[in-house]
């Protein structure tokens, strides 16, 4: 990081260099969390994200927009996890790698180690708590080999309800965004949570 720190030095008055850099790495990290899908609350106390057209538009800018707005050369990190190693316990959505359907589509899933053969058990999208911005799912009867899936995202769920629901916390990790995006490819959701995507 030494490269960037000086680089954000030189645009400095050099009274105060340590505060100046501070705040010019938060506005980036804001950004970062901003073009990357993350969530932020607005001046109306609403939950908001990136609008569609602004998405477009840094797909096709990309590489000039991370030159010119995010410091360079920086490779971006993987900040999110989204495409950490799918091992005992990890929770994410995943799509069939031999589907016969044109869309092809997606389950949510907890991964579990079954002699040595990484197994993902599937769970079925239940219900929805609009307030606290989280999805309740049920585990289900199907389970299916890793290696005839493909990971789509990495998904915080790993709390369960009294009930014995696995719960989706749909504001972490981008979930809500990916979720939002891809609603219709999911195996099981219900018609709450397509009407509150649709709203959102």
């Amino acid at each position: 990081m030494n490269k960037f720190i000086r680089e954000h030095v030189r645009f400095t008055n050099g009274h105060d260099p340590t505060k100046d850099i501070t705040i010019r790495f938060g506005k980036e990290l804001m950004l970062r969390h901003i073009i990357g899908g993350g969530y932020w609350w607005n001046s109306d106390g609403q939950i908001v994200s990136l609008g569609a057209s602004s998405r477009h538009w840094i797909s096709s800018n990309l590489e000039d927009f991370y030159v010119v707005l995010m410091g360079g050369s920086r490779t971006l990190e993987d900040n999110d996890y989204q495409l950490q190693k799918i091992k005992e316990g990890v929770c994410a959505v995943f799509s069939y790698k031999m589907s016969s359907s044109t869309a092809n589509p997606y389950l949510v899933g907890k991964a579990r180690n079954q002699n040595g053969e990484m197994m993902i058990d599937c769970y079925e999208i239940s219900d929805i708590n609009t307030s606290m911005q989280t999805i309740r799912t049920r585990l289900i009867s199907e389970s299916y080999p890793l290696s005839q899936l493909n990971t789509e995202t990495v998904i915080d769920m790993h709390i369960t309800d009294s009930q014995g629901y696995q719960i989706i916390n749909v504001c972490k990790f981008g979930s809500y965004w990916f979720i939002s995006e891809h609603l219709a490819l999911f195996n099981h959701y219900s018609e709450e949570l397509s009407a509150f995507f649709n709203r959102s």
